[in-house]
């Protein structure tokens, strides 16, 4: 190769070097500019917009806009609890973590970890569904005996420890600060019964029940009230009524609380699927329906921010930034014919969408409130979709995605039509039961920008949500507390919980070698 040659091929050479750089460069200025981490190979979901915080006008504004009756204390909305001091790091916990990780990825990682029900793992056992279920558990496993025989609930979180995914549990694996087993005087406690809509997503840093917390105590202080409040936040993810009932059984109502709020209405919507008729139930590739350039570059938005903007621009350039509800194919959906849609009999055992059983765990709940001289409130649960609902094909793809993956092929308007009933069904049993009714449902805003799926919100709609649920519980207390009914003296004293037995590491490993031998598994 002569001289020339090299010098061109140098300069070649280093052009593409700098550009290299430059783009790289690009990458990491755009990357921080849209609040992606800078260093990690994959973006993740694009942030959510802190659009209520900016100030108090802004906040206050937002809030006329609700239609609540009152805004009690607005400018409470904008106030946060301390954040929870992490936990000393759990060297079991997070070698058990790293261990599922390693072999099994993330996602079976985080369940790993929990405290899983010996009856629950016996139950699958005997059902055969245990193996395709838990046989890549590390044997590492925490498993746990309650103090009832019953499958329910079915797992728990690790006690007074940070978890990998971020979440802080205390002394009773909840979510929250440490709290007294047995309840100090002028206190006041409300627990919050639900799943993953009541926990909230491990790595924010509030649930809606802290926020009530918080927003209680500085109003009780600005009313000179001697009083304190203490939540108790006992969702988890994924569970259903009867784990919910069996839960506040167990665990909560040692602890006196005084008010009990319900909050769920999702894990058991699957049974929609029992009311369709003549219908293709697999939903469509939503990965392939993209074409030419737009296909290409969607390939790099889940490791380039730049080909993240590059993609936005191009929507907007084609006209296909928004993308409203994609054509369903056709089918029945018919309710039974004992089921009056408007007008449901709460007594009937053949509600759809499993209300029979979920009224029938109410009722457990019920009586256990009543033993313990506790106040029982319901709740409506809020569901996004709804007839002519416009998404943002970048900032709302998930929820897109959700709503199609999960509830196919259901169209936005009987999914509306659908939660409409069960919230029917909760609104009539609290009316038969003499019980107080929030209906968070009418008073949320069906703002796509509040919500990360179809039912999960984003941190500020989390805030909103407790607003919502703080607003009409706050009536509810004062009168309580001015009538003398609150606050209550503890029942009685108690030493130790008699349900929230030690969990047994290494406890999965003979529920694996028991898969394989059902008999010694009956021994």
């Amino acid at each position: 190769m002569n001289i020339y040659l090299l010098k061109k091929f140098i300069n070649f050479f280093v052009v593409i070097v700098f550009c290299l750089l430059g783009l790289l460069l690009n990458e990491v200025v755009i990357r921080a500019i849209d609040g992606y981490p800078v260093l990690s190979i994959t973006l993740g979901e694009k942030p959510k917009p802190k659009r209520l915080l900016t100030n108090k006008t802004q906040a206050s504004d937002y809030l006329t806009k609700l239609p609540l009756k009152d805004n009690y204390d607005s400018d409470l909305f904008i106030e946060s609890p301390p954040l929870l001091p992490k936990k000393q790091p759990d060297v079991f916990l997070k070698n058990l973590f790293k261990k599922a990780q390693s072999s099994v990825g993330p996602v079976i990682a985080n369940l790993a970890v929990r405290e899983w029900n010996k009856y629950f793992l016996l139950y699958s056992i005997a059902n055969g569904e245990f193996n395709s279920r838990f046989n890549l558990y590390p044997p590492e496993t925490v498993t746990f005996e309650p103090c009832e025989k019953n499958v329910h609930p079915y797992y728990r979180f690790p006690q007074n420890v940070t978890m990998p995914s971020g979440l802080v549990t205390n002394s009773f694996g909840w979510r929250g600060h440490d709290l007294n087993l047995n309840k100090p005087a002028n206190t006041i406690r409300v627990c919050f019964l639900g799943a993953s809509t009541t926990i909230s997503p491990h790595h924010y840093a509030h649930s809606y029940p802290e926020y009530i917390e918080h927003w209680l105590n500085l109003w009780a202080k600005k009313n000179k009230f001697n009083i304190q409040f203490e939540i108790m936040n006992t969702g988890r993810e994924a569970i259903i009524s009867s784990d919910i009932a069996a839960i506040f059984r167990q665990e909560a109502a040692l602890l006196a609380p005084d008010i009990v709020i319900y909050y769920e209405g999702a894990t058991q919507f699957y049974h929609y699927t029992k009311l369709l008729k003549n219908v293709k139930t697999s939903a469509p590739d939503f990965d392939s329906q993209e074409k030419g350039i737009l296909y290409f570059v969607g390939k790099t938005e889940k490791y380039s921010a730049v080909g993240r903007r590059l993609k936005e621009l191009l929507l907007k350039i084609y006209k296909k930034e928004i993308i409203s509800e994609p054509i369903k194919p056709n089918y029945t959906l018919e309710f039974p014919q004992d089921v009056d849609e408007q007008n449901p009999d709460i007594s009937n055992n053949n509600l759809p969408l499993d209300l029979s059983t979920i009224l029938k765990d109410f009722d457990t709940i019920k009586k256990n409130t009543h033993n313990i001289g506790c106040h029982f409130i319901l709740t409506s649960f809020v569901w996004l979709p709804y007839n002519g609902l416009l998404l943002d094909r970048t900032r709302h793809k998930l929820i897109y995605e959700h709503i199609h993956r999960t509830y196919w092929p259901l169209t936005y308007d009987n999914i509306k039509r659908l939660t409409d009933f069960q919230n029917r069904v909760f609104h009539l049993y609290a009316i038969a039961n003499q019980m107080d009714f929030i209906d968070v449902s009418y008073f949320f805003p069906r703002d796509p920008d509040l919500f990360i799926d179809t039912i999960h919100f984003t941190e500020d709609g989390t805030r909103l949500q407790a607003w919502i649920v703080f607003q009409s519980l706050l009536p509810i207390i004062q009168k309580s507390i001015e009538s003398g009914n609150l606050p209550r003296p503890n029942r009685e004293y108690i030493t130790e919980h008699p349900c929230l037995r030690k969990g047994i590491k290494n406890g999965l490993k003979l529920f694996q070698e028991a898969a394989n031998d059902k008999g010694k598994m009956l021994k």
